[in-house]
């Protein structure tokens, strides 16, 4: 395979409006200009991350809006005839909402594109063949018609996929049913690569201006755009500079064996900015259950180690950060959270003795009949939250 190439375009700290704009253009200038992608009279697909709306102390889970509305432009400049900005929000977020407290949807507008709740339109069955996990998917209408289509996400450290970047931020031009499938019961690192093997992202631009982190809520200024055509190595960049060596992250790691995109940094030419000049270190999600195990939250939990992936893992210290820890939770719940036995891995076997037992994942599916189950790979956090209910008789 030949090389792939990034670009890494610092712009000045607490960039405005306009040094985002300069980034944005300069970072698409370095891997060849837009008009390398859009050709005149084209349609284009922009897809930013508008996953959730934060709480007014939380950092932003959201594509920067000054970086949606400078790709706009550039796609017109281009020659494309219309732009639309498409997006369906996680599952049970209100996709409108997020566009309107970002400010995404006012600068879009402004900047020509048509703003799209990708949950409102039709949906198209794509095939496959070559699916390791999934063969078919639901593919949003807008996404599968478009001449060119260019991803937007934000560089996330984000559970439970440890980051959340061009693979993962793809997943929402999916059907909510196939989201589900995709990400929580088929095996989510693998259908990443199933889905970028059958609709193609043509061109990657990162906002890295103030990388989120979704556990702790720690942030940290960097102040970088990216661009690239392959997302397996846009990825691992982004895993790079998160502080990560690219091969930790699954779901990079699998596309690349896939021959989908280079994820080995030898292989990947960079452009503008050096790496090691914008590499940072935030905070590392677990990838061990004994993690777990001395996390002060889990200290009344007995943990059965049968060698999970992180997935699991992280998985449910994301339920209780989203169901336990959020003002939209139930803290008040944990009171009934007695004697409780989480058990995780291929290898694992429940204890004689265990008397309330979480089976967490699909490949612990071995144990289902002996305790509730959460199924998965990786569970959502809700089917998790949801086991742990009926194991008290919870409403």
């Amino acid at each position: 395979m030949k090389k792939s190439i990034v670009s890494i375009v610092k712009s000045p700290k607490n960039p405005k409006d306009e040094d985002i704009r300069l980034a944005v253009r300069k970072a698409v200038d370095l891997i060849g200009g837009m008009k390398k992608f859009v050709k005149p009279g084209s349609k284009v697909l922009v897809k930013p991350n508008m996953c959730s709306i934060a709480l007014p102390d939380e950092p932003r889970p959201t594509t920067e809006p000054h970086v949606t509305a400078a790709v706009i432009e550039l796609a017109f400049e281009a020659g494309a005839e219309d732009v639309y900005v498409a997006e369906g929000a996680g599952i049970g977020c209100d996709t409108d909402k997020v566009y309107d407290t970002t400010g995404t949807r006012k600068l879009a507008e402004a900047a020509g594109g048509r703003v799209i709740d990708v949950k409102d339109g039709e949906f198209v069955e794509v095939e496959n063949p070559k699916g390791m996990k999934m063969k078919r998917f639901e593919v949003a209408e807008i996404a599968w018609k478009c001449d060119v289509r260019i991803n937007v996400p934000m560089l996330k450290i984000e559970l439970p996929t440890t980051i959340s970047v061009a693979l993962k931020n793809w997943a929402s031009v999916l059907s909510d049913k196939s989201k589900l499938e995709l990400l929580h019961h088929r095996g989510a690192f693998w259908t990443y690569s199933d889905l970028l093997g059958v609709v193609k992202q043509d061109l990657v631009v990162v906002d890295g201006i103030i990388p989120y982190v979704r556990y702790p809520g720690e942030t940290k200024e960097i102040d970088v755009i990216m661009a690239g055509n392959d997302p397996v190595a846009i990825d691992a960049v982004s895993a790079k500079i998160l502080g990560f060596d690219p091969m930790e992250i699954h779901q990079t790691r699998i596309a690349a064996e896939r021959g989908l995109g280079n994820a080995n940094l030898d292989q990947i030419e960079i452009r503008g900015n050096p790496l090691d000049s914008v590499t940072t270190r935030l905070y590392i999600p677990p990838a061990y259950v004994s993690e777990l195990v001395l996390d002060s939250r889990f200290k009344d939990i007995g943990f059965v180690d049968g060698l999970p992936c992180s997935g699991c893992v992280q998985a449910v210290l994301f339920t209780w950060e989203m169901n336990f820890e959020k003002p939209w939770g139930k803290p008040e719940l944990l009171k009934y959270i007695k004697d409780l036995t989480i058990v995780l891995g291929p290898q694992a076997e429940v204890p004689q003795d265990a008397k309330n037992v979480l089976i967490v994942g699909s490949c612990a599916k071995h144990l289902k009949d002996r305790g509730e189950f959460a199924y998965g790979c990786v569970p959502y956090s809700a089917d998790i939250f949801k086991a742990i209910k009926r194991i008290y008789g919870l409403k």
